[in-house]
């Protein structure tokens, strides 16, 4: 799938869909989200040839580069998906859930004791059963005749059955309508409360709460069990690539067994960095966008975790405190830019020199012709390799659709040419004055200003 020709990968996702085989997915979603440009129109058939066996697999593990797919959105004028994407992506997401949804069922029913389709004696072959569902609204119907204190029981133990069955979103609303019973019963609401955190406990695993020992000390319990949940787990043999430089990956690894070595690339030669055990975290392009500088590989069999951008995204209402934590963490324990820093191995080898200037700034595509509209932007530093320039976005969660992006930047240099048109590419994003929305982008020339124009420049 990663090596065959781009004609021929549709008709390897459509044979892996005919499969439908959990292990499929992660290759998948990496194509899916893959910066790595295709060839004329196989890029958009391919994407959607993709989210259609997804959605046939059927797996939650595809659920986070789904919604990233379908909820990916236009920065001027720019996205990465066709109209055609996003909505096969949703479809996809819909199977994905009705599938989860009949599985939680048939563990529900399973723990009600409630037979299954196949051998109901009241229940046809197609039909399924709805028994939490039906359950509940039986409960209301107890509560509506004036019998509260019947109905919360019932309540209370239906969620302590959607618990066990792992189906916490559902124990999670159910318990929230304790309080349209009877809003002052605080001691079953703290109960099922406390009946939810416990089950959740109950499926983490004794060595994990170990190894992140460091970690949960600077979270809640509900943040961590929250996040631990939507860990994906991969495992990769001795050797194995984890991310490689140049990489636009947002993934935030967590290593859960066995070492990872950390290498940075220079033309042929190969420079080892560090490693990483047990216990530490690496996302170099998860808090701030950027291409990733260093390579991961795999020294032993190793375990790992993966958090992707989207989930964290979708928990800032709830844990509002959950990213700055968990960047606290990440520079406490992460090394590897002050190690690169030290090598003289970091992006910024150029002596840089402050410039305010204001510029006009062009997306263009690989073959260099406009796109999208342009942006007024200014300067705040130049080197022979590139230039920084502010920008203010409202929005942040658009702030990454900038990283990857070809730019064309017209530059006010007085004279008789007046202008300089440099093209190049955006490799790093970072907050500049947040609480503003300003961000500075680090902008790659394609070609190294010679010394004779950078002095014109800076006069």
């Amino acid at each position: 799938l990663q090596t065959v020709d781009d004609s021929i990968k549709i008709k390897v996702v459509n044979h892996v869909a005919t499969i439908k085989g959990d292990h499929f997915v992660s290759a998948l979603t990496d194509i899916l989200e893959s910066t790595k440009p295709f060839l004329g129109k196989y890029k958009n058939n391919l994407h959607l040839t993709i989210c259609k066996a997804l959605g046939v697999i059927g797996s939650k593990r595809a659920n986070t580069s789904l919604n990233r797919v379908s909820q990916s959105k236009n920065l001027f004028n720019l996205g990465g998906y066709s109209d055609e994407v996003r909505q096969a992506a949703r479809l996809a997401l819909e199977q994905i859930r009705m599938v989860t949804t009949s599985q939680k069922k048939g563990a529900i029913n399973e723990e009600l004791g409630i037979k299954g389709p196949e051998n109901h004696p009241l229940v046809s072959s197609t039909e399924t059963l709805t028994a939490p569902i039906d359950i509940e609204a039986e409960i209301f119907t107890i509560a509506a005749q004036g019998n509260r204190d019947q109905a919360i029981k019932k309540l209370l133990n239906l969620i302590t059955t959607t618990a066990r069955a792992g189906d916490f979103q559902t124990a999670e609303r159910l318990r929230e309508r304790i309080y349209e019973i009877d809003s002052l019963a605080l001691g079953e609401i703290i109960r099922s409360g406390e009946i939810i955190e416990q089950e959740k406990k109950g499926v983490l695993n004794e060595d994990d709460l170990a190894v992140w020992a460091a970690l949960t000390d600077r979270l809640s319990s509900e943040e961590f069990s929250t996040m631990y949940h939507e860990f994906t787990e991969r495992l990769y043999k001795p050797e194995e690539t984890l991310v490689n430089q140049g990489d636009k990956n947002e993934t935030l690894f967590f290593i859960a067994q066995g070492s990872v070595k950390v290498s940075h690339r220079v033309g042929p030669r190969e420079i080892f960095i560090t490693s990483l055990n047990r216990g530490e975290i690496a996302g170099e392009n998860f808090f701030a966008p950027s291409f990733w500088t260093v390579s991961l590989t795999s020294l032993t069999p190793t375990k790992v975790y993966i958090l992707q951008q989207n989930a964290l995204n979708g928990w800032q209402e709830k844990f509002p405190r959950l990213r700055a934590k968990l960047q606290e963490f990440y520079t406490a324990c992460n090394t590897v830019q002050s190690i690169l820093k030290k090598k003289g191995l970091d992006r910024r080898k150029d002596q840089r020199f402050n410039l305010s200037r204001k510029i006009q700034v062009q997306p263009i595509t690989n073959l260099d012709s406009p796109i999208g509209r342009g942006f007024r932007a200014e300067i705040i530093d130049i080197a022979v390799g590139g230039l920084a320039f502010l920008i203010r976005i409202s929005k942040q969660e658009s702030v990454r659709l900038l990283l990857g992006r070809r730019l064309q930047v017209v530059l006010p240099i007085g004279g008789e040419n007046k202008f300089l048109y440099l093209n190049g590419l955006v490799v790093s994003i970072k907050p500049f004055k947040i609480l503003e929305n300003d961000f500075s982008i680090h902008f790659k020339f394609d070609h190294p200003l010679e010394q004779q124009v950078l002095q014109s420049i800076l006069g």
